[in-house]
This record gives structure tokens, C-alpha cells and sequence, in this order.
């Protein structure tokens, strides 16, 4: 079949695409296209000849396929044949506005030149050489479409050349890293363009050119010059999409909200790439523009963004994603200040600017009901949000902590007025909730996966111990309030949950460890560790049946108490805690199953601040009670009674707590949880039978012993005693 006729099959194919009827035969005939063994002269015919711009679509994409796929086997003239050809016709389509056509000859042109590179055949049409006649041709013509086209291509290799962004080729990673380092080293070193061309398009191409030249560069160290690219990238950002920045807003608002958030974006992963310090990057204020300093003017388009959003929180637009991307950017960018001028009062003022509009969204969220409230406190993002405030604090420094310490102060005092007044408390407390998860973002890391990690002191504080204290005072502070006045109206569970959280993260940094509270604070450890369980016990007490709650009481606040022996002891020593222990060992305090067990692996963690005898007589004071009642049932066998409705939860409540305690095993309580797991093993071998059926009793059961293999039986060193008979084992 010649090409002509080729040709008259393609097209009568992408038409037939359009018909319901014969859209499957018309697919089957384009894949056999795609798939024959030399498309490259049918492909080259139709994007030449054809009229018809859904036939040249086909066209472009099976060369393109084509071509990567047959490149092995092409000889150097079809290499060069076929990669002259697409960059023509990118070009000699550039005044095809919107066209699918243009934009994937464009795409493909930039496949095939970086799938030619470091081939010598390549040698004209190199990365290099490309680049600068791109460039040139950018520069001197005076058709704003075939600039435009021009930019295009730019990006489109820039994308191409960036490991992240790259297409497969089929390729290892090793050759795209080389094909990026070549890309940035040789064809982007000189590449400083003009300024944006008028037409729209066009400088719509330079914006997306000006993003993925910022996005390419690797990380780079405080001392090494940023690239030429890079530093035109944000020198263009700033210069025409955002500066002065009350302007810039005001043309964003009146529509060109793009360039501006495309600006935002070459920020930041300026930002990701370099310091503030990198040499030529941030230095894009010329001299004579003022008296400002470059990371100030940084500054203050990230406050004005975030001033306007705290103005209309509810907003939720391209101005939203600019304040994120910018307070990311700055996230990036606080771990570098030291030793830059301006810095730390710049990183304060975008602290507070986020503060404020943090604040702000509380308060509107206070009027939503609930669901719509949930809809901006999605955990993901919410972490993300404080993870980037509090990288942006510590940069700043001591003010900060003055600014949040303030911030509490005022939020707890409008919540007692209105508990006081029985007024209407939801403001004060949903910026209370906001402030105790900023200030224990900035006071404390997050734990690792294990919930009783101690986090380190954060390096930014360590120097600052009493200004970190008086912070950490206005957090034990709300923790008083909440138990003066738990069970409350005013005092939703959702405010005990949010204190229990950040109280938890807080204490594995600071509950006594190395890095205690100075004695400036004039907080004892035992006086913290009361204040915590009191916290807890409210939690339990003041809010019956509020099970998410006890989880976070038992979870995030509880467990991270014990974490080293000095606490454990401090918590032995605690009237509190001891009495939070009597009403376990009781089971006067009711909880259900799924706190039972994170509140016994909490509570039994502790006996590591006893010796050997005090450990195990705490530790089966805790779990005998619930061993004992485990072994009364099983004992008794009769299946009409451990169906009952009314047994069936006690026995999982039992196995949970067993549970627990297992998990919270230490050296100190091998000994004691060794025997109860001896006293149980026949026991829950003869309940696994009597529950068959309930796969809610079976399933705890088989998740006991699963934790009794993970946690004890590694620390045990008899051998006599590893050997348990545990369900599901002969």
C-alpha cells in the first residue's frame, strides 16, 4: 500500500473514531498502525498531506512511538531525517493556536532530541547546539507565535531533561541523570532570556519555561553559585508577576491569577534548590531599587498573600494554593538564615502573617457546621500546614515563641470569660485548638511511628531553653483549664482531644528527659507529670463514651510519658497516676475495648521506673484482674454462657487489656507478664474452640498471642518459659 493510500485509511479511521458503531474497528486499525514495523514515512507523509487534524494527531503519536521504539535499528540519516522533521513541524505550526497537533510535535520533538543524546550521529542536533539556536531564534524573531513555539520547546526539554518529569525511553536512571547534569551544565548555562513577550500565549510559554528551569536544578550547598537559569527564573518571577506585590494581587485579581501563582511556583522551588545564601540566586533586587534586603522582599509578598487570605479565610481559590506554595517555600527556606541579614525578622513576620490568617480560619470554621468544618482540618494537610509554620519559627527564632505565648494567653482568657459568662465559646476555643497545635509543632517533632519515641530537643531551642519554657508554661496552662473545667458545656471533647495531642507531643520532647524544663520555669517534673494524667483521668471521667478521645488520652498522651526510666520513676511517685492505675486494676474506670488496650500498654511501661520486685507486683496488680476473669470463664466452658450479650464484650475488654500489657513489655516486666501469659495459655486455647463462629472473640484471641510472640517472648531469656502452649500452637 503506498503512502497516499495510507494516508486515505488513517483518515477514514480517526473520522470513524467519532461513530458509536464503528469506533472498535477504527481503534483495531489505528493499533495496527501504531504497531506496524515502519510507520515513520506513512507518519511523515500525513502530517505533510493531511488536512484532516485528527489524522496528523494519529500521525504524531505513532511516530513518536515509532520512533523510540525503532530507534536501536535506525541508521544515523533516519535518526537525524526523522528528528529534523518534527522539530519543522513544531515550528511550522506555531501559528495553530491551541493545537494538539503543535503541542505534541513540540513534546515529541523534545523526546527524540534527549533519546539522540551522546549519540554521535546526533552530533548537530545535540542538547547544546539545540538549545542556543532555540534560544537565538527566541530572541531575534519577530513573530510573537514562533516565539511562543520556541518557549515551548525550551520547556518541554527542560521537562524532558528533569529525572522526575522524564519519559521512560526504556532507559536507565543512571542515563537520565547524566542526560539533566549535561542539560544544566552545557545547553541552560547562558540561557537568560529577554523579558516577556507581549502576546498572551507567548508569555504564558515563558512562565511555564521560567517553572521547569527553576524546578530542574538539584539541591545546591550554601556556597556554590546557583545557575544562570535559575537566578533569570526568579530575577523574571519577581520582576514581572509578583512585585510590587499589592499590585501584582490586584492584577491576579482582575485576572491573571496564573502568572502570579506560576511566580509563586518558581519561589519556591528556588527555594528547594538553593538557600538564601546560595551566591547570584536571591540576589535579584538591582542596586539602587532601595534599601531592602533581598530574603525581606521575599518577606513581604508572602505576608501580603497570607494578609489577604486572613481577611476572607473562607477563601478557597488560586490565592489559597499561592499562600501554600509560598509558606512551603518558606518552610524550605528558614533552615538556611543563619548568619543572613534581615533573615530571622523576615521568617518572623511570615510567621505571624501565618498566624494571623491560621486564627482568622479557626474563627470562621467556629460558624460551619461540623462537616464543613472537617473539610479544612484534613490530618494530612493539617500536618503538612504546621510542619512548614513551625520549620518557619524555629528559623526565626526566640519572637515567635513570644508571639504564640501571647496568642494562648488571649485564646484561654476569652474561653474563661465565656465559660464564665455562659456565652458562646466556639471562637475562643477553636483558635485555642489552632495555637495548642502550632505551639506544640514549634516546641516539639512529631514521634516516630512508635508513639513512645522521645523526639530530640529541636536544635533551634537548644540555646533558648527559657524562652521555650515560658511557651511551654502556656501549654500546661490550658491543660489546667481543661481539667478545672472539664465537662463543661463550653469545653468541648474536641478541645480535650486537641490538648491530649499536643500535650503527648510535647511531653516526649520535654517530660523529663535531657531536655527538661529549666528550673527558670518553676515547673517540677512531678508537678508536670500530675498535671498530665489529671489531664487524662478528665479525659476518661468528664466524658463518658467519648471513645476517640480516651484513644487520644491513652495514645498520644499517656504513652508518652513513660518513655525513659527518669519519667517512669516520676510517674511512680504520682498520686494521680497511681489512683489512674487503682481504677484500671478495678475496672472502675469503663472504658471499652479499643482504649483498654493502648491505656494497659501505657500503664505497664512504667514499671521500668521500678526495680525488679516493685516492677512485678505493679505490674500483675494491673493484669491479674483480668487474668483472673479469663481463667474463672474458660473454666466454666458452657457456650449458652459465654455467648451471652453481656459477656461476650467483657471478654474482649479482658483480652485487650492482656493485650496491652503485652505490648507495653519491658525488661522490668518480663517476669510478672511471663507468668500471666503461662496462666493463660490453656485458658485461651479452650475459649479459640468455645468462640468459633465470633470472629470478633477469635480474632482477639489469635491477636493476644501474635503479641505475645512480638512483644515478651524476644525479651525472654529462660528457655523453659518461651516454650508456651499459646492458641494456634500445638
Amino acid at each position: 500500500m503506498d503512502l497516499a493510500s495510507i494516508q486515505t485509511v488513517i483518515e477514514a479511521a480517526s473520522n470513524a473514531l467519532e461513530n458509536s458503531h464503528t469506533r472498535l474497528e477504527a481503534e483495531r486499525t489505528l493499533l495496527d498502525f501504531r504497531c506496524s514495523p515502519s510507520p515513520l514515512a506513512a507518519c511523515q507523509h500525513i502530517l505533510s498531506h493531511s488536512s484532516m487534524p485528527a489524522a496528523q494527531f494519529q500521525a504524531v503519536l505513532t511516530l513518536r512511538d515509532a520512533s523510540l521504539r525503532l530507534w536501536p535499528e535506525l541508521g544515523a540519516p533516519e535518526r537525524q531525517g526523522v528528528t529534523r522533521f518534527v522539530l519543522e513541524q513544531a515550528l511550522h505550526r506555531s501559528r495553530e493556536s491551541l493545537s494538539l497537533v503543535r503541542s505534541q510535535c513540540v513534546l515529541t520533538a523534545a523526546q527524540l532530541v534527549k533519546r539522540g543524546h551522546g549519540d554521535a550521529s546526533q552530533s548537530d542536533l545535540g542538547l547544546e547546539g539545540l538549545v542556543r539556536g532555540i534560544v537565538h531564534r527566541a530572541l531575534s524573531t519577530r513573530d510573537l507565535h514562533e516565539q511562543r513555539t520556541c518557549l515551548e520547546l525550551l520547556t518541554a526539554l527542560t521537562a524532558e531533561c528533569n529525572p522526575q518529569s522524564a519519559s521512560p525511553m526504556e532507559k536507565p536512571w543512571s542515563w537520565h541523570d547524566k542526560a539533566r547534569q549535561d542539560f544544566e551544565r552545557g545547553a541552560l548555562a547562558e540561557v537568560a532570556l529577554g523579558p516577556p513577550a507581549c502576546d498572551r500565549e507567548a508569555a504564558r510559554a515563558m512562565r511555564q519555561l521560567a517553572v521547569h528551569l527553576a524546578q530542574t536544578s538539584e539541591p545546591l550547598g550554601p556556597h556554590r553559585p546557583a545557575p544562570t537559569y535559575t537566578a533569570w527564573s526568579l530575577r523574571l518571577a519577581f520582576q514581572a508577576w509578583l512585585w510590587p506585590p499589592g499590585a501584582a494581587l490586584d492584577r491576579a485579581e482582575r485576572g491573571t491569577e496564573e502568572e502570579f501563582l506560576d511566580g509563586c511556583r518558581v519561589v519556591a522551588a528556588a527555594a528547594a534548590a538553593a538557600p538564601v545564601s546560595a551566591p547570584r540566586l536571591w540576589d535579584w533586587i538591582e542596586p539602587g531599587e532601595g534599601t531592602q534586603t533581598r530574603i525581606a522582599a521575599a518577606a513581604e509578598l508572602t505576608c501580603a498573600v497570607l494578609s489577604t487570605l486572613a481577611s476572607d479565610p473562607q477563601r478557597d481559590d488560586w490565592l489559597t494554593e499561592a499562600g501554600r506554595t509560598l509558606v512551603d517555600a518558606w518552610a524550605a527556606l528558614a533552615t538556611g538564615l543563619e548568619g543572613v541579614q534581615g533573615g530571622a525578622e523576615a521568617a518572623t513576620a511570615v510567621f505571624e502573617a501565618g498566624l494571623r490568617r491560621g486564627l482568622a480560619l479557626a474563627a470562621a470554621e467556629a460558624t460551619q457546621d461540623e462537616d464543613e468544618a472537617g473539610e479544612h482540618a484534613e490530618a494530612a494537610t493539617l500536618e503538612h500546614d504546621l510542619a512548614c509554620l513551625a520549620a518557619i519559627g524555629r528559623g526565626a527564632g526566640a519572637p515567635v515563641l513570644a508571639a504564640v505565648s501571647s496568642a494562648l494567653v488571649d485564646a484561654r482568657s476569652r474561653l474563661e470569660a465565656a465559660v464564665a459568662a455562659a456565652s458562646d465559646p466556639s471562637i475562643p476555643l477553636e483558635q485555642l485548638c489552632w495555637l495548642l497545635q502550632v505551639a506544640a509543632a514549634l516546641l516539639a517533632d512529631a514521634p516516630g511511628a512508635d508513639a513512645g519515641d522521645s523526639p530530640a530537643l529541636p536544635l533551634a531551642w537548644d540555646a533558648m531553653r527559657d524562652a521555650a519554657a515560658a511557651a511551654s508554661m502556656q501549654l500546661l496552662a490550658v491543660a489546667q483549664l481543661c481539667v478545672t473545667h472539664g465537662g463543661h458545656d463550653a469545653l468541648s471533647p474536641r478541645l480535650l482531644e486537641v490538648t491530649c495531642v499536643s500535650l503527648g507531643r510535647w511531653a516526649a520532647t520535654w517530660f523529663p528527659t535531657e531536655a527538661s524544663l529549666p528550673p527558670a520555669s518553676g515547673a517540677q517534673d512531678a508537678d508536670v507529670a500530675q498535671l498530665l494524667v489529671q489531664l487524662a483521668r478528665t479525659a476518661f471521667l468528664a466524658y463518658p463514651g467519648e471513645t476517640a478521645l480516651h484513644k487520644k488520652a491513652s495514645r498520644r498522651l499517656l504513652r508518652a510519658l513513660p518513655t525513659s526510666a527518669p519519667a517512669a520513676a516520676t510517674l511512680l511517685r504520682c498520686d494521680s497516676w497511681l489512683d489512674l492505675c487503682r481504677a484500671v486494676a478495678s475496672q472502675e474506670l469503663l472504658v471499652s475495648a479499643d482504649v483498654a488496650r493502648p491505656l494497659l500498654c501505657a500503664l505497664c511501661l512504667a514499671a521500668k521506673g521500678d526495680d525488679a520486685e516493685g516492677a512485678a507486683a505493679y505490674v500483675r496488680h494491673l493484669v491479674q484482674p483480668s487474668v483472673d476473669r479469663l481463667q474463672e470463664l474458660a473454666g466454666d466452658g458452657r457456650r449458652d454462657v459465654l455467648w451471652r450479650a453481656d459477656v461476650t464484650p467483657r471478654v474482649l475488654f479482658w483480652l485487650e487489656s492482656v493485650r496491652g500489657a503485652m505490648q507495653g513489655t519491658c525488661t522490668a516486666s518480663v517476669r510478672p507478664l511471663t507468668g500471666a501469659a503461662q496462666q493463660l495459655a490453656r485458658p485461651l486455647s479452650l475459649l479459640l474452640p468455645a468462640y468459633r463462629g465470633q470472629s470478633e472473640v477469635t480474632t482477639a484471641l489469635l491477636k493476644l498471642a501474635a503479641a505475645v510472640g512480638e512483644n515478651l517472648l524476644p525479651l525472654v531469656t529462660d528457655v523453659s518459659a518461651a516454650c508456651l502452649p499459646l492458641p494456634g500452637k500445638g
